[in-house]
């Protein structure tokens, strides 16, 4: 048998040993590659579901009118996280899809809700600005599970928790901001008031010499001119007038010393054109009521009537008659003279003028 030479070449070894170990390199082969065909059969199948949720800035500049909410937007996203992971919020998760529901038969809860934890994934995404840091425009929540319609809707529901989250977080810093407005607006009504009494009080002092009361001032002086030449003018008419009213009274004494008394004449009766005399009624009444008692009988009402209201005349002239000389003397006391029949009585024009 001829000795091997060193010198052959690797193409003439290699058909020699596949020839020899072939089964052995196809086992070698063989067993790995159906050992993961095996485990890729049996293992279950993964489904990952994504939501994208965009992030709305506030539109108007905040040169204009200042935001309500001050935290960065990442640090609000990393603090709802903080609340959405809790143990509370997987539970609910947990219980209402019914997720992991071999797994929690063998392990704690505790486990299932790390294990949910490892399964949800948030993802920012920014953009770069010119000049600027970057800013974040939208963030990606996504869950991983074996089922599709279970894992499309837990990640439904984390995408509902991050924004209701959100909203929540924005209306309790609008509302702590809206009260620290009210606070600062009530202490600035306060001060507001108090200077405005000040004010108030400054006007109420120098009413009158404010320069804004000038006009004021100005035209109640001219006013008050004017009224004084009026009053000038009417003392000088009034003067003018007493001046007359006084030769007018001197002639009319004059007048009323040369002109002799005039004697009045004395009626008998009553003046003419007067009223009735209270005897002259009963009279009257009594030639009436005769002829209704020649019509009628006594119990006549219009003869009851007349007959009553004759009594009451008659008693009324009797009364009259006996207080007439009592009144005479009061109006006659002793020692009373009559006025000289030479002088006149004073008119009540003599009078005025007097």
């Amino acid at each position: 048998m001829a000795e091997e030479t060193p010198d052959r070449s690797l193409l003439d070894v290699l058909p020699a040993v596949w020839s020899r170990r072939k089964w052995l390199a196809i086992l070698a082969f063989a067993a790995p590659l159906a050992a993961a065909a095996s485990l890729i059969t049996f293992l279950p199948n993964m489904y990952r579901s994504t939501a994208t949720v965009l992030v709305d800035r506030q539109q108007i500049p905040e040169a204009f009118v200042k935001s309500t909410v001050t935290s960065a937007l990442e640090t609000r996203i990393q603090t709802i996280s903080q609340e959405i992971l809790s143990r509370a919020r997987l539970e609910v998760l947990i219980n209402r899809f019914g997720l992991y529901a071999d797994l929690r038969n063998k392990v704690p809860l505790e486990q299932v809700i790390e294990r949910m934890r490892k399964d949800i994934k948030l993802e920012l995404k920014s953009v770069e600005a010119k000049g600027l840091r970057e800013a974040t425009v939208a963030f990606t929540i996504s869950y991983q599970g074996t089922d599709a319609g279970t894992v499309s809707l837990t990640t439904n529901a984390l995408a509902s928790f991050y924004i209701e989250e959100n909203l929540k977080a924005r209306e309790r810093q609008a509302a702590g901001t809206a009260e620290f407005l009210k606070g600062q607006l009530a202490d600035t009504k306060k001060r507001l008031d108090g200077q405005e009494q000040q004010v108030s009080e400054f006007k109420r002092r120098h009413m009158g010499e404010l320069p804004q009361q000038m006009e004021a001032n100005l035209a109640t002086l001219e006013r008050l001119h004017q009224q004084l030449r009026l009053n000038a003018d009417n003392q000088t008419r009034a003067s003018e007038r007493r001046q007359t009213m006084s030769s007018q009274l001197a002639e009319a004494d004059s007048l009323l010393a040369s002109t002799p008394a005039p004697v009045a004449p004395v009626a008998p009766g009553r003046p003419a054109g007067g009223p009735e005399s209270p005897e002259a009624r009963l009279t009257r009444l009594k030639q009436e009521l005769a002829k209704l008692r020649g019509q009628f009988n006594d119990k006549y009402p219009d003869v009851i009537l007349l007959a009553r209201e004759v009594a009451t005349l008659e008693r009324e002239v009797d009364d009259a008659k006996a207080r007439e000389p009592k009144e005479n003397e009061k109006e006659q006391p002793a020692g009373a003279q009559a006025a000289p029949p030479g002088r006149q009585p004073v008119t009540p024009y003599v009078l005025r003028l007097k």
